[in-house]
């Protein structure tokens, strides 16, 4: 059964809904499934804003057009502002992980840090299902999470605008990337596929700590050539580059909401000084720590 009745629902709508204390409402990351469901079953939707969703387990069928779908456990789904859909069925085992956010949000970033040439990419009418990408699916997972952690009322503007523009930056740049086919065209073997995941994976766990490319290559049992290399390959940055963004990310955050001193935050991050997380911090930022946590530079 299907109906003919468009309801445009609108982010304020779901906000609203959702009933969350949130710091901004430009976005909001939420885990699903299907008891907390909010869109009733063969009826038309239309929503104003975009969307990234991450199937984790289960699978739910919807109709766009005059084509189903299936999203599958694994599964990446970018949506845009102009489609208009009906879900047909959600399993009962369904848990993913949506966000929503507001095209201003997407143009902001778009024109910071991409090419003109990002809106055609992102506002096609096909379908931008990512599968089998699970390197992918959990980098896209910990941005989401992220982004999720710093939307909380507690934490000032200044530091929400920066950071959540460094984390929707990433997440742009990887579906642009990936949906163009302009970058992500070399092929990856299972092993370099499995080896970029844990390499992302002991990086989430060890990063404020260990800071040296080696210590993931003897983790891995490779060579610190072989596994920049691999990263490069796969997550289009080298593991230093990658290593010195999260680092640079934690370092506003502690130092924007936290009442450590610097020197203390400086050891947090595995620094050895105040001065060489000094001389790092403003290598990345243009600031010193000192200056950024008085004057709340983004």
């Amino acid at each position: 059964m299907s109906s003919t009745y468009l309801s445009v629902v609108t982010l304020d709508d779901l906000q609203a809904h959702l009933n969350f204390n949130l710091k901004t409402n430009d976005y909001i990351v939420f885990e699903v499934n299907k008891a907390n469901y909010l869109m009733q079953r063969n009826l038309l939707y239309r929503a104003d804003y975009f969307g990234v969703l991450l199937i984790k387990e289960g699978f739910v069928r919807y109709t766009e057009g005059e084509l189903q779908y299936v999203l599958k456990a694994g599964d990446i789904l970018f949506t845009n502002n102009s489609r208009s859909f009906r879900i047909d069925y959600i399993s009962d085992d369904y848990v993913a992980l949506y966000m929503f956010f507001s095209e201003e949000v997407l143009e902001s970033v778009g024109l910071s840090f991409v090419s003109n040439d990002v809106s055609a990419t992102l506002l096609n009418e096909s379908q931008d299902i990512i599968r089998n990408e699970p390197d992918l699916f959990a980098r896209m997972e910990f941005y989401m999470l992220e982004l999720k952690r710093l939307n909380t009322p507690h934490l000032e503007a200044p530091l929400i605008d920066g950071i959540m523009f460094h984390f929707f930056s990433l997440i742009v740049h990887e579906i642009v990337a990936f949906l163009s086919r302009t970058v992500l065209v070399t092929p990856k073997s299972p092993r370099e596929e499995a080896l970029s995941s844990e390499f992302f994976h002991l990086l989430k766990q060890f990063f404020r700590q260990q800071h040296d490319i080696q210590f993931y290559a003897d983790q891995l049992f490779v060579s610190r050539k072989y596994l920049g290399r691999v990263v490069k390959k796969t997550m289009l940055r080298t593991p230093k580059e990658i290593i010195s963004q999260m680092l640079v990310l934690e370092s506003k955050l502690l130092l924007r909401t936290s009442k450590l001193s610097i020197q203390e935050i400086a050891y947090a991050l595995g620094f050895t000084d105040q001065a060489s997380f000094s001389k790092f911090f403003k290598k990345h930022t243009d600031f010193s720590p000192t200056f950024y946590k008085s004057r709340g530079v983004v």
